[in-house]
């Protein structure tokens, strides 16, 4: 049993469930769980792949490719400027310093 099935039976069971009887508060719903079909390849709902893409698919995901990391600059290629003028009144002087006594 896949440890997912053993996390969902526990919360299940912690919150009120017996087993044989049905899901609800007068345990009127479903008495057997749903199946779930298991589908190793991932290609989106309802589609069936061809023998030659699920193939390609398997190849693609077992020859993974290393991505590097790039440099700052490649990713922020320019420095941002802030014009003083631009900000407005309310914030202009948000961040200067304050000389006052608290008491």
């Amino acid at each position: 049993m896949p440890s997912m099935y053993k996390m969902i039976a526990a919360v299940m069971l912690r919150s009120g469930f017996e087993p044989g009887f049905g899901l609800g508060k007068h345990f009127q719903g479903i008495v057997e769980p749903i199946k779930i079909p298991f589908k190793g390849a991932k290609f989106g709902l309802g589609y069936v792949p061809t023998d030659d893409e699920a193939e390609m698919k398997n190849k693609s995901v077992d020859q993974a490719l290393p991505r590097p990391i790039p440099h700052l600059y490649q990713s922020f290629p320019v420095q941002e400027y802030v014009d003083d003028d631009d900000l407005g009144e309310g914030i202009y002087g948000l961040f200067e310093e304050i000389y006052a006594i608290v008491e």
